[in-house]
């Protein structure tokens, strides 16, 4: 029986180390400001189908690691993050392993420069322009705008050199819903529902119609003037914890659970695998 307990506890450790069903992507790649572009030569992370594509020389790696205060995401050791070198605005994209769905939480970081502008896209697929409906990205003067649809709505005004936190949820299909929460204080927080209680969200809407699936996620960025006036985003996180909202909130949050809410965020890693592998035992099976 000690044996048997010893064991269950090294399986539940070791299934809880593997975050299966978080998408992760911390921008760990060498520094690159003036040749080659990240999109085609990035696979890093966790959670992907493959490496980043889209248009050349538009999206680059540097060694500044953003970092908000109160958020306790450890990122991979001597990543950087992203910005961009071309006067359009440009957007690199990549799909994700399993199409997250029903209650997703995401989080990343940004840093407004000034002039720059950029953001995250939700299955974005082409890479000349932010235009698959659903994003939130933040403008050259500085409005941080959420676009469900095709409609964009004003959220927030910005600071410069400020790195800010960005915490949201889409709940998908139709009759769905999206929150969004800036620099949230997770102060105290040990739970998804004291989170909803305590902390009020800058955005949030419902009864709309959302994609049924996230496929894929697109990176943005517009250089503005250049130099330290540039867009710079890190630290892309998402997860529907494989239906567990409390785990896929812990996974983007970095929140750390309450004592009798471990064994269903456990319990959600370990059918995160159990799904996954079957999802992708099955897709080998059609195409053998």
């Amino acid at each position: 029986m000690k044996k048997l307990l010893l064991n269950s506890v090294f399986v539940l450790l070791a299934v809880g180390s593997l975050h299966a069903s978080v998408v992760v992507e911390d921008f760990l790649y060498p520094s690159n400001a003036s040749a080659t572009a990240l999109a085609g030569n990035a696979n890093g992370g966790s959670g992907w189908a493959g490496g980043w594509a889209g248009n050349a020389n538009v999206l680059y790696n540097s060694t500044t690691n953003l970092q908000y205060s109160g958020y306790a995401v450890t990122q991979a050791e001597g990543s950087g993050s992203l910005y961009s070198q071309t006067a359009n605005f440009r957007s690199i994209y990549r799909s994700l392993d399993v199409a997250a769905a029903g209650e997703v939480w995401f989080s990343f970081g940004f840093r407004y420069g000034g002039t720059g502008a950029g953001g995250l896209i939700f299955n974005d697929t082409g890479a000349s322009s932010a235009t698959s409906g659903w994003s939130v990205l933040v403008n050259t003067t500085g409005g941080l705008n959420v676009t469900l649809g095709g409609v964009s709505t004003n959220i927030a005004t910005l600071s410069t050199a400020v790195d800010y936190l960005v915490l949201g949820r889409m709940i998908t299909g139709d009759e769905g819903a999206f929150d969004l929460w800036l620099s949230p204080n997770l102060g105290g927080i040990t739970s998804l529902d004291g989170f909803l209680t305590d902390v009020a969200p800058t955005f949030s809407v419902s009864s709309i119609d959302n994609p049924l699936a996230v496929s894929s996620l697109g990176v943005a960025a517009y250089r503005g003037t250049g130099g330290s006036s540039v867009f710079r985003f890190d630290a892309l996180r998402l997860s529907d914890g494989n239906g567990n909202a409390g785990a896929a909130f812990h996974e983007v949050s970095a929140v750390i659970p309450e004592a009798n809410t471990i064994p269903l965020v456990l319990g959600a890693f370990v059918s995160a695998v159990f799904f996954r592998r079957y999802a992708k035992s099955r897709a080998k099976a059609v195409i053998s």
